[in-house]
């Protein structure tokens, strides 16, 4: 027998879509927007990332879950640091990745669905792990964000 999700969680996979293309459509913003408008949008996308966050770990097994908390910490770590003034960018991106790819890993462990977006979540991770490599920085950067904002659409899709 399927459990019933109720509407709660809906709203939790469909801000993870919401998170997804706005982290998606980010690096055109980056651009567009400056000072505090900028600030604002980055604010945004976390709040629905993190909400999509506690919607995948709703729907996952043990490891999925772990890799929701662990997303949804680098992304408070990313808050907190904006808003303190502390360097604590680099090490939530990577608790953001690492939380991501633990989801990715659960899907294709559980045979889940969405595989596209696993595959992506594990992909942004390993991206991520080369932008720290002088030589392919800007570009495995750029790529890791694309993965994971398709990965949080994808996601969220499947779970609606």
């Amino acid at each position: 027998m399927a459990r019933r999700r109720h509407g709660g969680f809906h709203i939790l996979a469909l801000a993870a879509l919401i998170g997804g293309v706005l982290r998606l459509i980010e690096p055109l913003l980056d651009r567009a927007l400056h000072g505090a408008a900028l600030h604002t949008y980055y604010v945004v996308i976390d709040v629905f990332l993190i909400l999509g966050f506690i919607g995948f770990g709703m729907a996952a097994g043990k490891l999925g879950k772990a890799g929701a908390a662990i997303g949804a910490t680098g992304l408070l770590l990313i808050r907190i640091g904006a808003a303190t003034g502390a360097a604590l960018y680099q090490p939530g991106a990577a608790l953001a990745l690492f939380g991501a790819a633990f989801i990715g890993v659960d899907i294709l462990q559980r045979r889940g669905r969405s595989r596209i977006a696993a595959v992506l979540f594990v992909a942004a991770l390993v991206l991520g792990l080369a932008a720290l490599l002088p030589q392919t920085a800007m570009p495995a950067a750029f790529a890791a964000g694309i993965a994971f904002g398709l990965g949080f659409v994808i996601q969220g899709i499947a779970l609606l």
